[in-house]
């Protein structure tokens, strides 16, 4: 008897205008199909191309930083993976990781070495882990670190 009160649909609630119905997903899915692709807008968000100008803009793009701002960072990836990974290009200062997004912040020790990063990845993937991630300067120029947050907020 429970399980049937849980199941009666609340008055005035038909199955055409309840928030989830079959019938309004098989709408949404038929509407997206009818539009194409472009219309969802996670893909939409994860284009680096704007693709409505003949030249394109690339949207990820910031003013050149030391901090690089990195995607598709790998399961499990330490901060010493990142480090080795991009070794070749300049020494690195400081790594945030952001696993639940799977992004990172990496500052470098130059601007140069930075620069040099953001330039191979545009020919060429830079492995982490075996898969490839995205490198891009971050709009900060510098990464917080945890003695500066202690100090700001007074807690030593």
């Amino acid at each position: 008897q429970i399980f049937i009160a849980l199941a009666r649909a609340p008055a005035g609630v038909t199955p055409t205008n309840a928030p989830f119905s079959r019938s309004t997903m098989e709408g949404d899915m038929e509407r997206k199909r009818a539009v194409g692709p472009e219309v969802d807008e996670a893909s939409e968000k994860r284009r680096r191309v704007d693709v409505g100008g003949s030249e394109g803009v690339d949207l990820h793009h910031c003013p050149p930083s030391k901090v690089l701002h990195v995607r598709a960072v790998p399961d499990y990836t330490t901060q010493f993976d990142l480090m080795s990974a991009l070794q070749q290009f300049g020494k690195v200062a400081y790594v945030t990781l952001m696993p639940r997004v799977r992004q990172a912040l990496v500052e470098m020790e130059t601007l140069d070495a930075a620069g040099r990063v953001v330039e191979h990845n545009k020919n060429q993937s830079i492995y982490v882990k075996g898969r490839p991630t995205f490198f891009n300067y971050s709009k900060s120029q510098a990464i917080k670190r945890s003695a500066q947050l202690f100090n700001e907020t007074g807690v030593s």
